[in-house]
């Protein structure tokens, strides 16, 4: 219900885009502190408590975000924690990772609303999940709304094969693929930050300029078995693979290795290009916790119910949005007049606080 007007614009923003990312991402809500608070579960470990929040952000193909499209916040059960491999067997229904399914299928709910729209579901290796890649091939099989996805890839998957082949692998089948091109650009350095105090951060890799060898081909998977399953066998899929692989690195240091599946239809070299472009914006969803977190400062909210605790966190989500979208056309149109974002009491009210009462008759929507 606190969603739903935050839906309808979204739809409405859409409108005007040829194409959009749906990217979901899971992050932590920590609340060790919070000794009264109800309802929480363990985090990384028992001793650490705490939600988790798996959300869902639209943003455009130049990574303006556009808002909110789902969460969904919840506690793990302390008798749950550190099972996961004793799940690996179960009905996907029954894991934690089913949330990345559903992500998926409310990207399809909004194709649905948008047919106009191109809806590309993404998200990082967590959703690196063979029923994502099923649920599109049966949608499209049955003529029903898909929205295409793009995920970076966690298992080096078993190809279908002939026999003479053995049991080639998505990393083994792309090596041998023709090499396109490459793409260069700045690389930030990456570092850890400790998590005890007075201990020096860790650089984990070095600014630097990549030069990256890129490559594409398609696939089909060889379905993994499920046991518990019916039929105990998911069907084959064919899917799109993109290497893009560091020529050179520096010594000491680990070439960056990106692969890429998707369900797009990619084959040339500018295709490939514009695809990991498209994967770029995922990053914004990083973006958002961050602003979430460290900007609204929800860790910080004094609540002693669960669900109450919920809702102020999800009603956080909608202004770190309205945070984000603001500061975006910020740097990028500086000259923007504020009244393109905000109605005229809200930009108003925000000079009569920052400049006082006598200032309000000359204020002007470029100030």
């Amino acid at each position: 219900a606190i969603l739903e007007p935050q839906r309808a614009a979204i739809v409405e923003r859409i409108r005007v885009h040829r194409r959009v990312l749906l990217v979901q991402d899971t992050t932590e809500c920590d609340f060790t502190a919070k000794k009264t608070l109800a309802g929480c579960g363990p985090l990384s470990n028992l001793a650490r408590r705490g939600f988790f929040a798996h959300n869902e952000v639209v943003v455009s193909d130049k990574r303006v975000p556009l808002g909110v499209w789902d969460t969904t916040i919840y506690a793990r059960e302390d008798q749950e924690h550190g099972k996961t491999n004793k799940r690996k067997q179960e009905p996907i229904q029954q894991k934690e990772s089913h949330r990345w399914l559903e992500g998926y299928r409310h990207a399809c709910d909004l194709a649905a609303l948008v047919p106009q729209c191109q809806i590309i579901s993404c998200a990082d290796r967590e959703a690196d999940i063979y029923e994502i890649f099923v649920e599109f091939q049966r949608r499209c099989e049955r003529g029903e709304p898909a929205a295409q996805w793009l995920i970076r890839s966690q298992h080096d998957r078993c190809l279908e094969a002939f026999e003479q082949e053995g049991r080639p692998r998505i990393s083994q089948r792309i090596a041998q693929s023709p090499l396109l091109g490459t793409v260069t650009f700045g690389m930030p350095a990456r570092e850890q930050n400790p998590k005890i105090k007075g201990v020096r951060t860790k650089t984990l890799r070095s600014g630097r300029e990549v030069t990256l060898e890129l490559r594409t081909m398609q696939v089909t998977l060889q379905a993994p078995f499920r046991s518990k399953v019916q039929g105990g066998k998911l069907p084959p899929v064919q899917i799109t693979v993109i290497q893009a692989l560091e020529i050179a690195p520096p010594a000491g240091e680990a070439a960056i290795l990106w692969t890429l599946l998707t369900s797009l239809d990619v084959t040339t070299l500018e295709q490939v290009r514009d695809v990991l472009e498209l994967y770029g914006g995922r990053w914004e969803i990083e973006v958002f916790h961050k602003v979430l977190k460290s900007g609204c400062r929800i860790e910080e909210i004094q609540l002693c119910k669960g669900e109450r605790m919920k809702r102020a966190i999800l009603l956080f989500m909608i202004v770190a949005w309205r945070v984000m979208y603001v500061m975006k056309l910020g740097r990028e149109c500086p000259d923007l007049p504020c009244d393109v974002v905000f109605e005229e009491d809200e930009w108003q009210s925000v000079c009569v606080v920052l400049e006082g009462v006598h200032e309000a008759p000359g204020l002007s929507r470029f100030a």
